[in-house]
């Protein structure tokens, strides 16, 4: 008695390779997650079509077989350097309104906060701004 496969070859249409193609081309996912999108068999499948439609891209014309540090396409690498990208932006804006908070605190109260590190050194610094201003 023969098994019957439980695989089925499935057949799609030009019209949606392409499509699929298309999407993977304009950053909406990469092709490993175009795979889980849409349930697309096999695992070189995506790469084949990105092979056959767009001859450019440097993973599929390696055949579709990738190493697992590859599994990230561009894309999604692209979208992480922005990411990170975005986080040191927002740090480096947080670092200049920190530097200029302590300017304004060292002008106005009289505090050298860049050079008093340990905490011993900054309470008798509180301690002086505090008896000058009980005194004014």
């Amino acid at each position: 008695m023969k098994k019957s496969s439980s695989r089925k070859n499935r057949r799609y249409s030009e019209a949606f390779k392409r499509k699929v193609v298309s999407d993977i081309n304009e950053g909406l996912y990469s092709a490993w997650r175009a795979m889980q999108i849409y349930k697309i068999g096999g695992k070189n499948t995506v790469y084949k079509w990105l092979a056959k439609y767009n001859p450019s891209n440097v993973i599929a014309a390696r055949g579709g077989k990738m190493r697992n540090f590859e599994k990230e396409s561009s894309v999604d690498l692209k979208s992480r350097i922005r990411y990170l990208e975005q986080i040191v932006s927002d740090l480096t804006i947080e670092k200049k309104i920190l530097e200029a908070t302590i300017d304004i605190a060292n002008e106005t109260y009289g505090l050298d906060l860049k050079k008093n590190i340990g905490n011993a050194s900054l309470s008798k610094s509180i301690k002086k701004t505090i008896k000058r201003s009980q005194s004014e």
